[in-house]
């Protein structure tokens, strides 16, 4: 996002909807970003992570139920993802993401991004090996990586998925 370079005041002055309220206007934001509509965010945390939730409230929706092992499942109906997102990235592989897929999906695409800048980064630091013409091979090892990346990311979501399929039959 491009960051403004000068400012300067307008001779307009904005006036407030008279029924605007503030309080239910960010009501479903998770931080910044604020979207239409309501989707309903549900987190599996692992015993490790627990706390985070249960010491704090996060968002005026928030919901626990603990589960078994000490593990806990927090709601949330939000309008964005965006900030969730990135919240969800912070605890690593103690969080799953139960609903809503496109979340899940956000999640897993930006830690294949944080792998591969991670890798890049790597490979940068160890200089490049020979004149330059293994650029192609590179760019193959780096993509069959990514594909790795991406098939193990999927099998673990069905393997989670299928978890919580077997968990609601039993309950």
């Amino acid at each position: 996002m491009a960051q403004p370079s000068s400012s300067r005041v307008a001779a307009e002055t904005i006036q407030r909807p008279v029924k605007f309220d503030v309080a239910s206007h960010l009501g479903t934001a998770f931080g910044v970003w604020i979207g239409r509509g309501e989707i309903v965010v549900r987190l599996r945390l692992s015993a490790d992570a627990a706390h985070h939730v249960r010491e704090r409230h996060w968002h005026a929706t928030q919901q626990l139920t603990e589960r078994s092992a000490g593990e806990v499942e927090v709601s949330f109906k939000l309008s964005d993802l965006h900030d969730v997102t990135r919240w969800v990235l912070g605890f690593g592989g103690d969080c799953l993401v139960v609903e809503p897929p496109e979340l899940r999906d956000a999640v897993v695409a930006e830690a294949l991004h944080a792998v591969d800048a991670g890798l890049a980064s790597a490979q940068r630091s160890r200089g490049s090996k020979g004149g330059g013409g293994g650029r192609p091979a590179k760019r193959r090892r780096r993509q069959e990586r990514q594909h790795q990346h991406e098939q193990a990311a999927r099998r673990f979501i069905d393997d989670e998925a299928d978890e919580e399929e077997d968990e609601d039959e039993e309950g």
